[in-house]
Protein backbone atom coordinates (compact mmCIF):
# COMPACT_ATOMS: atom_id res chain seq x y z
CA UNK A 1 0.00 0.00 0.00
CA UNK A 2 1.32 3.23 -0.50
CA UNK A 3 1.27 6.67 1.33
CA UNK A 4 1.87 10.58 0.62
CA UNK A 5 2.65 13.42 1.66
CA UNK A 6 1.32 16.59 -0.47
CA UNK A 7 4.42 19.41 -0.11
CA UNK A 8 3.60 23.34 -1.22
CA UNK A 9 4.02 22.81 -4.71
CA UNK A 10 2.42 22.32 -7.76
CA UNK A 11 1.42 19.76 -8.94
CA UNK A 12 1.33 17.93 -5.83
CA UNK A 13 3.15 14.47 -5.36
CA UNK A 14 2.01 11.25 -6.83
CA UNK A 15 1.46 8.77 -4.58
CA UNK A 16 4.44 6.15 -3.36
CA UNK A 17 4.83 3.98 -1.70
CA UNK A 18 -14.56 0.65 40.26
CA UNK A 19 -12.44 0.19 39.09
CA UNK A 20 -15.25 -2.02 41.54
CA UNK A 21 -15.02 -2.56 45.44
CA UNK A 22 -15.18 0.74 47.08
CA UNK A 23 -15.45 3.27 44.30
CA UNK A 24 -11.74 4.04 44.37
CA UNK A 25 -11.82 7.88 42.83
CA UNK A 26 -9.42 8.46 39.97
CA UNK A 27 -6.42 11.20 40.97
CA UNK A 28 -6.62 14.03 38.15
CA UNK A 29 -3.54 15.48 39.98
CA UNK A 30 -2.26 13.16 42.73
CA UNK A 31 -1.37 16.07 44.93
CA UNK A 32 -4.69 17.45 44.63
CA UNK A 33 -7.80 16.37 42.48
CA UNK A 34 -10.05 13.03 42.72
CA UNK A 35 -12.95 12.21 41.34
CA UNK A 36 -15.45 9.54 41.24
CA UNK A 37 -14.98 7.04 38.19
CA UNK A 38 -18.43 6.91 36.27
CA UNK A 39 -18.94 3.34 36.30
CA UNK A 40 -17.32 0.13 38.25
CA UNK A 41 -15.44 -3.07 36.92
CA UNK A 42 -15.41 -6.15 39.04
CA UNK A 43 -11.98 -7.64 40.19
CA UNK A 44 -11.26 -11.21 39.05
CA UNK A 45 -9.54 -14.12 41.20
CA UNK A 46 -6.34 -14.98 40.94
CA UNK A 47 -4.36 -11.75 39.07
CA UNK A 48 -0.99 -12.01 38.62
CA UNK A 49 1.23 -9.28 40.35
CA UNK A 50 4.27 -8.61 38.28
CA UNK A 51 5.88 -5.98 39.93
CA UNK A 52 5.23 -4.49 43.75
CA UNK A 53 4.37 -1.17 42.82
CA UNK A 54 6.25 0.72 45.80
CA UNK A 55 8.99 -0.11 44.69
CA UNK A 56 7.99 2.17 41.45
CA UNK A 57 4.87 4.55 42.39
CA UNK A 58 4.99 6.83 45.51
CA UNK A 59 1.42 8.01 45.55
CA UNK A 60 -0.94 5.34 47.98
CA UNK A 61 -3.95 6.39 45.60
CA UNK A 62 -1.83 4.94 42.17
CA UNK A 63 -0.39 2.01 44.10
CA UNK A 64 -4.06 1.52 44.57
CA UNK A 65 -5.16 1.97 41.12
CA UNK A 66 -1.82 0.12 39.65
CA UNK A 67 -3.41 -2.86 41.46
CA UNK A 68 -6.45 -2.76 40.44
CA UNK A 69 -5.76 -2.36 37.21
CA UNK A 70 -3.53 -5.56 37.28
CA UNK A 71 -6.42 -8.08 38.57
CA UNK A 72 -8.91 -6.86 35.97
CA UNK A 73 -6.11 -6.96 33.27
CA UNK A 74 -5.70 -10.41 31.33
CA UNK A 75 -1.74 -12.37 31.55
CA UNK A 76 -0.88 -10.22 28.64
CA UNK A 77 -2.09 -6.79 29.52
CA UNK A 78 -0.86 -7.39 32.89
CA UNK A 79 2.81 -8.02 31.52
CA UNK A 80 2.24 -4.45 29.36
CA UNK A 81 1.58 -2.88 32.36
CA UNK A 82 4.78 -4.47 34.52
CA UNK A 83 6.89 -3.50 31.50
CA UNK A 84 5.38 -0.18 31.30
CA UNK A 85 5.66 0.74 35.01
CA UNK A 86 9.47 -0.62 35.35
CA UNK A 87 10.65 1.79 32.08
CA UNK A 88 8.58 4.63 33.74
CA UNK A 89 6.11 5.21 30.89
CA UNK A 90 3.48 4.43 32.88
CA UNK A 91 3.99 6.95 35.94
CA UNK A 92 5.05 9.73 33.71
CA UNK A 93 3.22 12.92 33.62
CA UNK A 94 4.44 14.44 30.24
CA UNK A 95 1.18 15.51 29.40
CA UNK A 96 -0.71 18.91 28.66
CA UNK A 97 -3.04 18.34 31.88
CA UNK A 98 0.01 16.46 33.73
CA UNK A 99 -1.99 13.51 34.55
CA UNK A 100 -0.18 10.27 34.25
CA UNK A 101 -0.13 7.27 32.04
CA UNK A 102 -1.91 5.47 35.07
CA UNK A 103 -4.31 7.72 35.58
CA UNK A 104 -5.40 7.87 31.74
CA UNK A 105 -5.83 4.32 31.61
CA UNK A 106 -7.77 4.23 34.46
CA UNK A 107 -9.89 6.88 32.88
CA UNK A 108 -10.18 4.39 29.78
CA UNK A 109 -11.79 1.52 31.69
CA UNK A 110 -13.55 3.92 34.49
CA UNK A 111 -15.49 5.87 32.66
CA UNK A 112 -17.78 5.51 29.73
CA UNK A 113 -16.71 5.44 25.63
CA UNK A 114 -18.91 6.71 23.05
CA UNK A 115 -21.27 4.12 21.79
CA UNK A 116 -20.06 1.86 19.34
CA UNK A 117 -16.25 1.16 21.19
CA UNK A 118 -15.87 -1.39 23.55
CA UNK A 119 -13.69 0.05 26.80
CA UNK A 120 -12.16 -2.97 26.81
CA UNK A 121 -10.76 -3.47 23.64
CA UNK A 122 -9.43 0.25 23.52
CA UNK A 123 -7.55 -0.72 27.32
CA UNK A 124 -6.13 -3.40 25.64
CA UNK A 125 -4.97 -1.22 22.37
CA UNK A 126 -3.73 1.42 24.03
CA UNK A 127 -1.38 -0.90 26.33
CA UNK A 128 -0.01 -2.47 23.28
CA UNK A 129 0.56 0.61 21.44
CA UNK A 130 2.44 2.03 24.15
CA UNK A 131 4.30 -1.17 24.92
CA UNK A 132 5.11 -1.00 21.12
CA UNK A 133 4.65 2.01 19.47
CA UNK A 134 5.78 0.50 15.80
CA UNK A 135 2.40 -1.31 15.95
CA UNK A 136 0.63 2.33 14.90
CA UNK A 137 -0.59 1.84 11.02
CA UNK A 138 -1.82 4.46 8.55
CA UNK A 139 -3.62 0.83 6.50
CA UNK A 140 -7.23 1.42 6.14
CA UNK A 141 -9.51 -1.65 7.01
CA UNK A 142 -11.99 -2.56 4.70
CA UNK A 143 -15.97 -1.82 5.36
CA UNK A 144 -18.03 -5.39 4.74
CA UNK A 145 -19.77 -5.23 1.90
CA UNK A 146 -23.40 -5.67 3.83
CA UNK A 147 -23.06 -1.81 5.82
CA UNK A 148 -22.15 -0.12 2.90
CA UNK A 149 -24.83 0.21 1.49
CA UNK A 150 -26.65 1.86 4.99
CA UNK A 151 -23.21 3.88 5.70
CA UNK A 152 -23.59 5.75 2.37
CA UNK A 153 -27.90 6.46 2.97
CA UNK A 154 -27.27 7.61 6.49
CA UNK A 155 -24.07 9.71 5.28
CA UNK A 156 -26.50 10.96 2.31
CA UNK A 157 -29.20 11.98 4.65
CA UNK A 158 -27.20 13.75 7.01
CA UNK A 159 -25.14 15.69 4.41
CA UNK A 160 -28.44 17.25 3.33
CA UNK A 161 -29.29 20.83 2.84
CA UNK A 162 -32.45 21.41 3.41
CA UNK A 163 -33.91 24.59 2.12
CA UNK A 164 -37.67 25.99 3.60
CA UNK A 165 -40.13 28.22 2.65
CA UNK A 166 -41.28 31.41 4.43
CA UNK A 167 -43.80 29.51 6.60
CA UNK A 168 -41.15 27.28 7.56
CA UNK A 169 -42.13 24.62 5.49
CA UNK A 170 -39.62 22.13 3.55
CA UNK A 171 -39.12 23.30 0.20
CA UNK A 172 -39.37 19.76 -2.02
CA UNK A 173 -35.73 20.45 -3.50
CA UNK A 174 -32.93 18.94 -1.59
CA UNK A 175 -29.09 19.22 -2.63
CA UNK A 176 -26.88 16.01 -1.23
CA UNK A 177 -23.41 16.84 -1.01
CA UNK A 178 -20.14 14.81 -0.60
CA UNK A 179 -21.61 11.34 -0.91
CA UNK A 180 -18.50 8.62 -0.68
CA UNK A 181 -19.29 6.54 -3.69
CA UNK A 182 -16.54 4.52 -2.89
CA UNK A 183 -15.28 3.92 0.74
CA UNK A 184 -12.58 1.37 -0.08
CA UNK A 185 -8.92 2.81 0.49
CA UNK A 186 -6.23 1.03 -1.04
CA UNK A 187 -4.40 3.94 -0.66
CA UNK A 188 -3.50 6.05 2.79
CA UNK A 189 -3.18 9.42 2.58
CA UNK A 190 -2.53 10.00 6.74
CA UNK A 191 0.98 8.96 6.53
CA UNK A 192 1.65 12.49 7.73
CA UNK A 193 -1.01 12.22 11.37
CA UNK A 194 0.29 8.38 11.44
CA UNK A 195 3.77 10.14 12.12
CA UNK A 196 2.35 11.88 14.61
CA UNK A 197 0.48 9.19 16.44
CA UNK A 198 3.54 7.81 16.43
CA UNK A 199 5.56 10.52 18.07
CA UNK A 200 2.65 10.73 21.35
CA UNK A 201 2.58 7.37 22.20
CA UNK A 202 6.89 6.74 22.02
CA UNK A 203 8.01 10.38 23.22
CA UNK A 204 4.46 10.85 25.56
CA UNK A 205 2.70 8.27 27.10
CA UNK A 206 0.70 9.95 29.28
CA UNK A 207 -0.40 12.59 26.60
CA UNK A 208 -1.48 9.28 24.24
CA UNK A 209 -3.09 7.95 26.68
CA UNK A 210 -4.91 11.16 27.10
CA UNK A 211 -5.98 11.70 23.66
CA UNK A 212 -7.25 8.01 23.71
CA UNK A 213 -9.07 8.34 26.21
CA UNK A 214 -10.62 11.75 25.15
CA UNK A 215 -10.79 11.11 21.57
CA UNK A 216 -12.92 7.38 22.78
CA UNK A 217 -14.96 9.42 25.00
CA UNK A 218 -18.75 10.56 24.66
CA UNK A 219 -17.35 13.77 23.87
CA UNK A 220 -14.96 12.74 21.18
CA UNK A 221 -12.56 15.40 21.82
CA UNK A 222 -9.51 16.46 23.15
CA UNK A 223 -8.50 19.88 25.20
CA UNK A 224 -4.88 21.37 25.19
CA UNK A 225 -3.77 24.58 26.74
CA UNK A 226 -0.71 26.03 24.89
CA UNK A 227 1.55 29.39 24.45
CA UNK A 228 -0.04 31.30 22.02
CA UNK A 229 3.43 32.45 20.72
CA UNK A 230 4.03 28.68 20.37
CA UNK A 231 1.73 29.47 17.31
CA UNK A 232 3.36 32.27 15.93
CA UNK A 233 5.81 35.26 17.02
CA UNK A 234 2.55 37.37 16.62
CA UNK A 235 -0.11 36.94 18.41
CA UNK A 236 -2.52 38.35 15.42
CA UNK A 237 -1.02 35.86 13.77
CA UNK A 238 -1.82 32.76 16.04
CA UNK A 239 -5.16 33.83 15.77
CA UNK A 240 -6.06 34.45 12.25
CA UNK A 241 -3.83 30.73 11.84
CA UNK A 242 -6.23 28.53 14.78
CA UNK A 243 -9.23 30.66 12.25
CA UNK A 244 -7.88 29.69 9.13
CA UNK A 245 -7.82 26.03 10.07
CA UNK A 246 -11.04 26.23 12.09
CA UNK A 247 -9.68 25.18 15.21
CA UNK A 248 -11.82 25.38 18.00
CA UNK A 249 -10.13 27.98 20.74
CA UNK A 250 -10.52 30.21 23.67
CA UNK A 251 -8.19 32.35 25.14
CA UNK A 252 -7.10 31.07 29.11
CA UNK A 253 -5.40 34.20 30.10
CA UNK A 254 -3.27 36.69 27.99
CA UNK A 255 -0.03 34.05 27.03
CA UNK A 256 -2.08 30.88 26.81
CA UNK A 257 -4.77 29.45 24.47
CA UNK A 258 -7.19 26.37 24.99
CA UNK A 259 -8.24 24.81 21.90
CA UNK A 260 -10.26 21.74 21.37
CA UNK A 261 -9.61 19.21 18.84
CA UNK A 262 -11.66 16.88 17.31
CA UNK A 263 -11.84 13.88 14.86
CA UNK A 264 -14.12 14.66 11.88
CA UNK A 265 -18.14 13.33 12.44
CA UNK A 266 -17.53 10.04 10.45
CA UNK A 267 -14.34 8.96 11.96
CA UNK A 268 -16.29 7.00 14.40
CA UNK A 269 -18.03 5.06 11.92
CA UNK A 270 -14.23 3.67 11.02
CA UNK A 271 -13.56 3.35 14.24
CA UNK A 272 -16.44 0.89 15.11
CA UNK A 273 -15.50 -1.07 12.27
CA UNK A 274 -12.24 -1.46 12.98
CA UNK A 275 -13.33 -2.57 16.73
CA UNK A 276 -15.61 -5.42 15.60
CA UNK A 277 -14.18 -5.98 11.82
CA UNK A 278 -10.28 -5.26 12.82
CA UNK A 279 -8.30 -7.15 10.64
CA UNK A 280 -4.16 -7.89 11.14
CA UNK A 281 -1.93 -5.19 9.38
CA UNK A 282 -4.85 -2.34 9.06
CA UNK A 283 -5.71 0.10 11.68
CA UNK A 284 -6.99 -0.33 15.51
CA UNK A 285 -9.77 1.77 16.38
CA UNK A 286 -7.38 4.00 18.03
CA UNK A 287 -5.16 4.37 15.09
CA UNK A 288 -8.49 6.13 13.20
CA UNK A 289 -9.42 8.42 15.72
CA UNK A 290 -5.98 9.67 16.03
CA UNK A 291 -5.32 10.05 12.19
CA UNK A 292 -8.96 11.47 11.53
CA UNK A 293 -8.11 14.35 14.11
CA UNK A 294 -5.01 14.89 12.95
CA UNK A 295 -6.12 15.40 9.33
CA UNK A 296 -9.37 17.19 10.38
CA UNK A 297 -7.08 19.45 12.54
CA UNK A 298 -4.68 20.06 9.32
CA UNK A 299 -6.72 20.43 6.46
CA UNK A 300 -9.11 23.27 7.95
CA UNK A 301 -11.82 20.75 9.20
CA UNK A 302 -12.16 19.16 5.56
CA UNK A 303 -11.75 15.19 5.86
CA UNK A 304 -13.45 12.87 5.61
CA UNK A 305 -12.82 9.38 7.02
CA UNK A 306 -15.00 7.23 4.93
CA UNK A 307 -13.22 7.72 2.03
CA UNK A 308 -9.55 9.18 3.02
CA UNK A 309 -10.49 12.49 1.11
CA UNK A 310 -11.25 16.37 1.74
CA UNK A 311 -14.04 17.91 0.76
CA UNK A 312 -12.13 20.74 -1.14
CA UNK A 313 -9.97 20.88 -4.10
CA UNK A 314 -6.52 22.90 -2.83
CA UNK A 315 -5.24 19.41 -3.46
CA UNK A 316 -4.38 16.47 -5.96
CA UNK A 317 -7.14 13.96 -5.75
CA UNK A 318 -8.39 15.83 -2.16
CA UNK A 319 -5.50 13.06 -0.36
CA UNK A 320 -3.03 14.08 2.34
CA UNK A 321 -1.68 17.12 3.88
CA UNK A 322 0.52 19.70 2.81
CA UNK A 323 3.79 20.97 4.62
CA UNK A 324 2.60 23.99 5.92
CA UNK A 325 -0.47 21.79 6.87
CA UNK A 326 1.20 19.22 8.56
CA UNK A 327 3.58 21.94 10.10
CA UNK A 328 0.57 23.77 12.09
CA UNK A 329 -1.10 20.50 13.10
CA UNK A 330 2.54 19.06 14.66
CA UNK A 331 2.66 22.08 16.58
CA UNK A 332 -0.84 21.96 17.99
CA UNK A 333 -0.10 18.25 18.82
CA UNK A 334 3.17 19.10 20.49
CA UNK A 335 2.04 21.92 22.43
CA UNK A 336 5.01 22.62 24.11
CA UNK A 337 7.20 23.81 21.19
CA UNK A 338 6.71 25.35 18.27
CA UNK A 339 8.47 23.43 14.84
CA UNK A 340 9.27 25.45 11.65
CA UNK A 341 9.25 23.45 8.69
CA UNK A 342 12.33 23.55 6.84
CA UNK A 343 12.13 22.57 3.38
CA UNK A 344 15.26 20.83 1.67
CA UNK A 345 14.76 19.86 -1.82
CA UNK A 346 14.48 22.88 -3.98
CA UNK A 347 11.82 21.53 -6.85
CA UNK A 348 10.27 23.34 -9.88
CA UNK A 349 6.50 23.64 -10.49
CA UNK A 350 7.09 20.11 -12.47
CA UNK A 351 7.67 18.59 -9.18
CA UNK A 352 11.26 18.05 -10.54
CA UNK A 353 14.11 18.55 -8.62
CA UNK A 354 16.52 21.11 -9.30
CA UNK A 355 18.44 21.79 -6.05
CA UNK A 356 18.86 21.53 -2.57
CA UNK A 357 18.65 24.63 0.10
CA UNK A 358 21.21 23.53 2.33
CA UNK A 359 24.61 21.63 1.63
CA UNK A 360 24.98 17.77 3.03
CA UNK A 361 26.51 18.70 6.76
CA UNK A 362 23.97 21.57 7.26
CA UNK A 363 21.33 19.15 7.02
CA UNK A 364 23.03 16.09 8.97
CA UNK A 365 23.27 19.05 11.78
CA UNK A 366 19.84 19.75 11.84
CA UNK A 367 18.72 15.81 12.41
CA UNK A 368 21.18 15.79 15.25
CA UNK A 369 20.56 18.66 17.21
CA UNK A 370 17.17 17.94 16.93
CA UNK A 371 17.46 14.36 17.95
CA UNK A 372 19.86 15.54 20.90
CA UNK A 373 16.79 17.95 22.54
CA UNK A 374 14.47 14.33 22.59
CA UNK A 375 11.99 15.03 19.91
CA UNK A 376 11.48 13.20 17.06
CA UNK A 377 11.40 14.27 13.36
CA UNK A 378 8.78 13.80 10.82
CA UNK A 379 10.33 13.82 7.18
CA UNK A 380 8.92 14.31 4.21
CA UNK A 381 11.31 12.45 1.75
CA UNK A 382 10.47 11.74 -1.97
CA UNK A 383 11.78 9.25 -4.84
CA UNK A 384 12.66 11.14 -8.62
CA UNK A 385 13.26 9.15 -11.61
CA UNK A 386 16.71 9.13 -14.02
CA UNK A 387 15.33 13.06 -14.87
CA UNK A 388 15.18 13.83 -11.34
CA UNK A 389 11.12 14.70 -11.62
CA UNK A 390 9.59 13.59 -8.19
CA UNK A 391 7.37 10.00 -8.64
CA UNK A 392 6.41 9.69 -5.43
CA UNK A 393 6.49 11.04 -1.47
CA UNK A 394 6.02 9.77 1.81
CA UNK A 395 6.08 11.11 5.22
CA UNK A 396 8.57 8.45 8.07
CA UNK A 397 9.68 9.55 11.40
CA UNK A 398 13.55 10.20 12.36
CA UNK A 399 13.79 8.79 15.88
CA UNK A 400 17.79 8.31 16.22
CA UNK A 401 20.80 8.06 15.07
CA UNK A 402 24.02 6.04 15.55
CA UNK A 403 27.44 5.25 14.19
CA UNK A 404 28.85 1.94 12.07
CA UNK A 405 31.92 0.31 12.72
CA UNK A 406 33.38 2.41 9.83
CA UNK A 407 31.96 5.53 11.58
CA UNK A 408 29.27 6.51 8.99
CA UNK A 409 25.93 7.73 10.61
CA UNK A 410 23.04 5.46 10.53
CA UNK A 411 19.38 7.28 10.77
CA UNK A 412 16.70 5.19 12.81
CA UNK A 413 13.83 5.97 11.58
CA UNK A 414 9.85 4.44 11.65
CA UNK A 415 7.33 4.17 8.75
CA UNK A 416 3.93 3.60 9.31
CA UNK A 417 3.74 1.85 5.95
CA UNK A 418 6.10 -0.94 5.94
CA UNK A 419 4.03 -4.14 7.74
CA UNK A 420 6.95 -4.25 10.34
CA UNK A 421 6.28 -3.79 14.01
CA UNK A 422 9.70 -2.15 14.30
CA UNK A 423 12.19 0.49 13.82
CA UNK A 424 14.26 0.34 10.27
CA UNK A 425 17.49 1.67 9.66
CA UNK A 426 18.99 4.13 6.66
CA UNK A 427 22.53 5.68 6.35
CA UNK A 428 22.56 9.06 6.22
CA UNK A 429 24.34 9.14 2.99
CA UNK A 430 21.14 7.47 1.37
CA UNK A 431 18.24 9.33 3.40
CA UNK A 432 20.09 12.99 3.45
CA UNK A 433 18.96 13.53 -0.45
CA UNK A 434 15.82 12.37 -0.07
CA UNK A 435 14.59 14.52 2.80
CA UNK A 436 11.71 17.63 1.20
CA UNK A 437 11.11 19.02 4.36
CA UNK A 438 11.29 18.16 7.85
CA UNK A 439 9.76 19.41 10.89
CA UNK A 440 12.57 21.23 13.15
CA UNK A 441 12.36 22.38 16.33
CA UNK A 442 12.51 26.46 15.89
CA UNK A 443 15.57 27.33 18.37
CA UNK A 444 17.43 24.63 15.77
CA UNK A 445 17.44 26.90 12.59
CA UNK A 446 17.96 30.07 13.79
CA UNK A 447 19.09 32.85 11.66
CA UNK A 448 19.69 30.02 8.64
CA UNK A 449 17.78 30.83 5.82
CA UNK A 450 17.05 28.36 2.24
CA UNK A 451 19.83 29.19 -0.21
CA UNK A 452 19.13 26.93 -3.66
CA UNK A 453 21.85 25.52 -4.69
CA UNK A 454 21.56 23.50 -8.48
CA UNK A 455 24.93 22.52 -7.84
CA UNK A 456 24.52 20.51 -4.88
CA UNK A 457 22.76 18.21 -6.69
CA UNK A 458 25.84 16.79 -8.01
CA UNK A 459 27.43 16.72 -4.75
CA UNK A 460 24.49 15.29 -2.90
CA UNK A 461 24.52 12.28 -5.24
CA UNK A 462 28.26 11.89 -5.72
CA UNK A 463 28.30 11.55 -1.84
Amino acid sequence: MEAKFIPNIKPAYLHSMALAKGNIPLSVNSNTESRTPAGQLSFKAGGMMLNAPGNFIQNPLDKKVYTMLMQVSSPEEQKHLDNLLKTGRLTSTKSNDSSSTLQNLYKILSEPRIRGLDSRKIYNETLKILNNPFKINQKFGDIPKYLTGTLIANHWFNSLTIPYNSDNSPMKTFKAIDIPKNMKVDCSGTCVAASMEFNLADKKPAEYARYVAGLTSQDMCVKSKLKIDNISESRDEAKQAMKDYGLEYKMFDNDTVEVCIKPDRNAIVRARVQNSFHKPTTRSALDVLMQSTFMQLGSANTYNALNDKREEESVADGKGLTESEKNFAETIVDSESRKTSITYQDVDDDAKLTGFNFDYNTTLNHLLKSLKRDTNIIIGITEIDNDRSIIGGHEITVIGAKQDKNGNIIFVCNDTDDDYDGPIEMPAKELIPKIHHAGIPFDVIGNEQPKPNPDLIKKYFDI
